[in-house]
Order: C-alpha cells, then sequence, then structure tokens
C-alpha cells in the first residue's frame, strides 16, 4: 500500500535489554519489560542463536523530532501489525537481523506495562520484544550486548527507529504534548497551514513563533466509539471486547510450563475453594502498588482472591535459580523479586513461589510442601 506521507519515529540512546546472558542491565525499569518476551515459547538456553530484547519504540501523545505525532488510538490501531515484522540494520530491507515477536504499551518513567483506554491523554510508550539473529551479524549482536555494559563504549549508544505511513492528518499548535495542543481538523485551514510543517520544508513555526506540529490522522483507529459508528452498539460491544483479549493473549506474561502447574494447583485446591475460581493464565488479576511516589503494578501467577493468597511460578532461568546461577546479574533479579513480595506482603498478600526445576525434579514433595503452607496460611 502506498502512502502519501511517512514519518519516522526514533527512541535514541534505546536501552536494550538482553535475558538471554548473564550481564549487567542498563536501566531497572526495563526488567518490566520483561514479558514482552515469550520465554514459554523461546528457550533462549537451547536457542543460543537468537538474542532475546525488550524495548522501548516510540513515545505516543508527544511529537517526534520530525514535529509528527500519534495519539492513543492510533497507537491502540497499530500496536498488533508490529507482530511478525523483520528488523534491519538503518532501515535497509536487505540487512535484516531479527524480527518483532510482540507489541505492547508502558508507562514513561518506570516502563511498567499496561493497556490504555482509547481516551487515555498522558504520554506512554510503545514497547516491543523482539529475537535478533546472532549469526547473521555478530557484529551488531554484539553491539546490542555490550550496549547494556557501563564500562563500555557502546553503552546507552543504540537506538532504534521505525516508519509510519499515512494519508491524513490533523494539525497541532502550541505545544509538544498532544493533550495540550490546539488541535485543527478543518480541511481548509490545514491547507492553509501545511507549508509551515518540518515535513513540508517550513520551519515548524507559526508567524509569531508558536510551535506546530502534524498529528497523524486516527479516523480508522479501533476505538469503541468507531466500532459502534460502523456495526451498532451490540456487535461494536462484542468485537471491541474480542479485539482487547487479542491485545493482552499476544503478550503472556506466563510460560506453558507455569500454566500447566496453576492449573495443576487448581484442581489439588477445588474443595477448599468454594466454588471460587483462581486468577491464572489468561485469566490473570492486575495488583496495583501505591505508596508515595511509587507505583507498581503486578500480575501474579495465581491468586485466590478471597484469601489474598499468590503463588509464583519462578522459571529457573529468568528468576535465576540460585541452585543454578550467581553473580551481579543474579543478585539484581533476586532483589527485584524480594522487593516484589515485599510490596504484596505491605498489601496483605501472602506469597508463595516454587522454582521450576522444584516441580519438574521433584514434584510430589514440592506440591506437598506448598499444599500444606496454603493450607496453614487459609483463613
Amino acid at each position: 500500500m502506498n502512502f502519501k506521507y511517512t514519518t519516522q519515529f526514533t527512541v535514541a540512546n534505546i536501552k536494550v535489554s538482553s535475558f538471554q546472558l548473564d550481564q549487567k542491565v542498563s536501566k531497572a525499569s526495563l526488567e518490566n519489560l520483561m514479558p514482552l518476551i515469550p520465554n514459554g515459547e523461546i528457550d533462549f538456553n537451547e536457542n543460543i542463536d537468537l538474542l532475546g530484547l525488550a524495548f522501548n519504540a516510540a513515545v505516543v501523545n508527544k511529537f517526534n523530532k520530525n514535529d509528527d505525532g500519534i495519539d492513543t488510538q492510533t497507537a491502540l490501531r497499530i500496536a498488533t501489525l508490529f507482530k511478525h515484522k523483520p528488523t534491519n540494520i538503518e532501515h535497509k530491507k536487505e540487512k535484516v537481523v531479527g524480527h518483532i515477536l510482540t507489541a505492547g504499551f508502558s508507562r514513561i518513567g518506570d516502563s511498567e506495562l499496561f493497556i490504555p483506554d482509547s481516551n487515555y491523554v498522558d504520554p506512554f510508550n510503545i514497547s516491543l520484544g523482539a529475537v535478533v539473529y546472532k549469526y547473521v551479524n555478530k557484529d551488531f549482536a554484539s553491539a546490542l550486548e555490550e550496549s547494556n555494559d557501563e564500562t563500555s563504549n557502546l553503552y546507552n549508544k543504540i537506538s532504534t527507529s521505525w516508519e509510519l505511513g499515512f494519508n491524513d492528518y490533523n494539525i497541532a499548535v502550541g505545544s509538544d504534548n498532544l493533550n495540550d495542543a490546539e488541535i485543527i481538523t478543518d480541511e481548509n485551514h490545514i491547507k492553509e497551514l501545511k507549508g509551515k510543517l518540518k515535513s513540508y520544508g517550513g520551519s515548524g513555526c507559526l508567524d509569531d513563533g508558536t510551535k506546530i506540529y502534524a498529528e497523524i490522522n486516527s479516523k480508522k483507529a479501533i476505538t469503541l466509539e468507531n466500532m459502534i459508528r460502523v456495526h451498532g452498539k451490540e456487535l461494536a460491544l462484542e468485537k471491541y471486547e474480542q479485539w482487547k483479549k487479542k491485545i493482552l493473549s499476544s503478550n503472556k506474561r506466563y510460560s506453558k510450563g507455569g500454566f500447566l502447574f496453576c492449573k495443576e494447583l487448581h484442581q489439588l485446591l477445588i474443595q477448599n475453594l468454594n466454588n471460587e475460581t483462581p486468577y491464572y493464565g489468561d485469566n490473570e488479576y492486575s495488583v496495583v502498588y501505591k505508596k508515595e511516589d511509587v507505583i507498581k503494578q503486578y500480575f501474579p501467577d495465581f491468586l485466590i482472591k478471597s484469601q489474598k493468597i499468590i503463588v509464583e511460578y519462578y522459571g529457573d532461568y529468568w528468576h535465576r535459580n540460585p541452585e543454578k546461577y550467581s553473580g551481579e546479574q543474579a543478585e539484581k533479579i533476586w532483589e527485584l523479586d524480594k522487593q516484589r513480595i515485599y510490596n504484596l506482603n505491605e498489601l496483605g498478600y501472602k506469597v508463595f513461589y516454587v522454582y521450576e526445576s522444584d516441580i519438574t525434579k521433584n514434584y510430589k514433595n514440592t506440591i506437598e510442601l506448598l499444599l500444606k503452607e496454603i493450607n496453614e496460611s487459609w483463613k
């Protein structure tokens, strides 16, 4: 499909987090993007030719260096289009070095994953999970890994960019935050002002110096309002919920082994539950922790809400089973897990966890001990 216009979204000095090797992660907040790496589908210990990455790719509701921007509705529409797209070097299609696996959204600052509704107006990130083929371009893969090392000359030197084609746009005036700008939608007024846009060779300012931007049009965005207009209210509600489930299912936070464990645990506790359905798998529950200026959103592997009991399934690699791993990266992940449990305890939750190898190698004793601890905590 040919578009009238294209723009490029770039995140400079992007912190690329590799979850394959024990190495320094350049920014702790990017650990929150780890769910974008589908560890249930790819075993990075076995697939040594793949490098798993997670990163923020663009900021929504804020204008880029080209003075173009996208709003929440457009971001929601295009998110699913990233999946399975190739990644290349410097936009050269013949230099494919990997592909995108998942796409989602994260908050500015701490990169906590979340799903904004169509009316969300604050800036947030489009976040991606991808793999790089290590042996297609060894120098590039090595550079990605070095970009996480604070002692390397390449630290914080890797950036990512992508192009977006579009046919229509509105004009935003006065602020680089889309929500604070005046939006001009009148076609005649847009024609009158478009020559001042950077993309048309203009200065990016009105005659009085006021900044002017292009807001990429979201007429065809997937929003409940647009669906009601097209399908009618009853059918639109159904289709909108289906679309939201598609977004959620494309970014599963659990592994296959973790899901099977939770499913088995559900059956073992069925008599205690008194018809209550625990939260796990696709039926996950969001626990929000707020304290002063700290806000965290957690998605427990297994939650019995009435009892405030949480059970976490720790993959040996992702949570660095101390029987198998050590070192600085392992200690960092243990500290994150420890802080997570502490925060959940403060909210009144009792948290239990098991490691993957405890289940696969010593299932009976591990389950018996876990059930004993859960039963002792039951109210």
